[in-house]
Formats: C-alpha cells, sequence, structure tokens
C-alpha cells in the first residue's frame, strides 16, 4: 500500500484501509516510497499487490508496462482500465473528480484518447489547432487505435458543439476528399446569397468566399501524418521555452516542441497545399450576418432549421452562457436551444457550469412559445 510521506488530504481513508486489512489478518504492509519500486516488486512477485489513491501517470506509466508485461493486472481502485485516460488543462486535471467525466466520455465515445500537455492552451489560445494537431500527430502517426485505421480526423478547438449523427452522411467521405489534405469549414454562409451576399462588404465583415474557419478541420489522415513538423513552426524549426512557473528553468523537450507550434505557420501552409470546402451541412455555426441583425426574421427561423439538419452544430460558449435578455432578438432566434437543453440530463454534475443548465433550458422553452405563435400565424417560411 503506497502511504504518501508529506501530503495528508486522503490521510482518513489510508488509515481506514490500514485498519481493514490489518483486521483481515493480512501477512505484513510496506512503503518503500516509490510507486514505481512498489509494482515492479508486484511484477517480481515480492509483493502481492499494491495501491495508491491519487497517483499521477508519470507514477505509474514505467511501473503499468512492467506489471502488465509480467502478466499481473493494473486497474483503478474500481477495477476500471480507465486510468488511462489524461484529462489536462493548462495547469492540472480538468476537474477535481474526472471520473464523472470518464464514465461520460466511454459511454458517448467508442474510443477515448486524450493527450495533451498542460501547455496545450498556453496563452490566449490563438494556436490551439496547430498544437492539438501537431501532438496528435506525433501520438499516432507511426500507430493506429484499436480496430480500424485512422481515415479522417475532424478537430475542434473552440465553442458549445452537437454532432448529430442522424446526420452523418454529411461528412465527407476519404474517397470524396480523393487528395485534398484538409477540408475547411466555410465562414461566410451567406455569400452567394441574392441580397445578403453584398451585406458582409457594407457592415465591413470579412467578405472573401472561401474564408476558412480555424476552430474546425477535417483531415485527410493518409495525407496528413507525412505533412513535416517544420511546417508548424514559424521559422521552420522548434523554440526551447522558459518555464514561466519556474524562472530560470526550461521546458522540457516535448513541451517546448508542442508550444512552438503556430496557427499563423500552420494555415499558411495549409492554404498552399491542395485543400477544399467541406458542404454547408456538414458544419453550420451562427453566420455574422445574423450577430449584427442583418437578416430578416424568416430567414433567422430558416437558419435555425439549417443547424438543425446538419452534422456538426456549433456555437460561442459566451451565447450558450448567456441570459436570453442579453441576445439580440434575431441572434437568440437563430439558435437551436432545444437541442442544448437535451443533452443538459446527460452531463454529470460535476461537469455542469453553474447556472448554465437554467439559462439554456429557459431559452429554450421561450423560443418553443414563440415558434408555436409563429406557426399559429400561419409565418410561412420560405426555401433553405
Amino acid at each position: 500500500m503506497g502511504i504518501p510521506y508529506r501530503k495528508k488530504d486522503h490521510s482518513g481513508a489510508y488509515i481506514e484501509t490500514l485498519r481493514t486489512l490489518m483486521e483481515a489478518r493480512c501477512g505484513s504492509i510496506r512503503r518503500l516510497g516509490a510507486a514505481a519500486l512498489d509494482m515492479a516488486y508486484v511484477a517480481s512477485g515480492r509483493l502481492d499487490g499494491f495501491w495508491e489513491f491519487n497517483l499521477k501517470p508519470w507514477d505509474i506509466a514505467a511501473g503499468s508496462i512492467i506489471v502488465l508485461e509480467s502478466g499481473g493486472h493494473v486497474s483503478d481502485l474500481n477495477n476500471s482500465e480507465n486510468y488511462r485516460l489524461h484529462l489536462f488543462n493548462r495547469r492540472g486535471p480538468l476537474i477535481d473528480n474526472v471520473q464523472p467525466t470518464i464514465d461520460w466520455a466511454m459511454k458517448n465515445f467508442r474510443e477515448v484518447y486524450s493527450y495533451q500537455t498542460p501547455y496545450t492552451f498556453r496563452g490566449d489560445g490563438s494556436n490551439r489547432m496547430a498544437r492539438t494537431l501537431l501532438q496528435f500527430r506525433e501520438h499516432w502517426k507511426d500507430k493506429a487505435p484499436k480496430g480500424a485505421p485512422i481515415e479522417r480526423v475532424l478537430v475542434h478547438t473552440k465553442g458549445a458543439r452537437i454532432f448529430n449523427g442522424k446526420f452523418a452522411g454529411n461528412v465527407p467521405t476519404v474517397k470524396q476528399m480523393g487528395d485534398n489534405l484538409v477540408y475547411f469549414s466555410r465562414k461566410n454562409q451567406y455569400f452567394d446569397h441574392p441580397f445578403y451576399g453584398n451585406y458582409y462588404k457594407i457592415l465591413d465583415l470579412p467578405n472573401q468566399k472561401n474564408d476558412y474557419c480555424r476552430d474546425f478541420l477535417l483531415v485527410n489522415w493518409k495525407l496528413f501524418k507525412d505533412h513535416s513538423p517544420q511546417h508548424y513552426f514559424p521559422n521552420g524549426k522548434s523554440t526551447r521555452y522558459e518555464d514561466m512557473e519556474n524562472p530560470g528553468r526550461y521546458l522540457s523537450d516535448t513541451d517546448s516542441f508542442i508550444l512552438s507550434a503556430k496557427n499563423s505557420a500552420f494555415f499558411n501552409n495549409l492554404i498552399k497545399r491542395k485543400h477544399s470546402w467541406a458542404p454547408l451541412y456538414f458544419d453550420m455555426t451562427v453566420d455574422d450576418l445574423i450577430k449584427k441583425e442583418a437578416i430578416g426574421p424568416k430567414d433567422t427561423i430558416n437558419h435555425n432549421i439549417m443547424m438543425r439538419k446538419a452534422f456538426s452544430t456549433n456555437i460561442d460558449t459566451l451565447e450558450l452562457f448567456a441570459h436570453y435578455y442579453e441576445m439580440p432578438t434575431l441572434h437568440y432566434m437563430c439558435i437551436p436551444w432545444d437541442m442544448w437543453g437535451k443533452l443538459i440530463d446527460d452531463i454529470p454534475l460535476p461537469m455542469r457550469r453553474e447556472g448554465i443548465n437554467e439559462r439554456v433550458l429557459i431559452k429554450s422553452e421561450k423560443q418553443k412559445k414563440y415558434l408555436r405563435k409563429v406557426v399559429e400565424a400561419g409565418y410561412l417560411l420560405g426555401k433553405i
């Protein structure tokens, strides 16, 4: 049994466990000081077993391999292998109690992998896409997960996004992608509209037809895994970074390598390679014209319907957290709030943002009442 020599956070649990073991007449209890050594002794047969609370991945990485290779069993205290799932943000664990997050992720996804250094999101977050894809490439370039090999990688780095399995047919296939390295998602969804297309210029909004989104990419993995790391760095090579939390010391080579990746260099290289644009119904967001209330009520409701029929529907987290009265009417009405409301019951309590559930449900109920009045008034919707 591993007993910390310094931290006393779980002292009560350790004392209770020791009492249970001693009353069960176990042979003996030893504490050697290093989890890796304890696990090596289990693998060699010197110890029958070892466990400890609150261990970090680096505490058990080497020892786990030794035990597994010797025919032993490694799990968490619930006899689950979820201990292999590591969730990090810039300063440590995603939440204090990660088990509800793991349970939810394992329930909703076939396989869950999260290999992200604490420095992936350091700074203002403007380089998340480059850093996330670089780390993913480095981890998977020479191997594949269990089951089918990787064909396409869908990367999302910003906003609150819902993936609608009913419309998975809207996702471009490998055959459709052909020799395109990536598929970009369009920002300006009304660029070709006979009336609204001119509004981007009038309102001084980015008005390029192919204005690509930097937060959502579909990657052709067969081509992308050979994409050289030098394309991620402004000068073609990584930089060694100082550890901001420990002045005078430097980050590890791995962390410096990831931290050196910049979106500017990454996207400048991508657009020079052969690429294409994802179908409109592959990814739907709230268009800038709607945020400016430059689109009429009828087309705003049509936008709501379009978002419901897309494989991926994304809104900004500020939109999700806002009260309904804090948003312009048309902006608020174009978002299908009930799609988010239906998810609330499936989200574990420790993962819920305080107050967000009530705000989403209120926006959903008020929107339903408005839409019922629209139908009762015989308001005809135009073609999408």
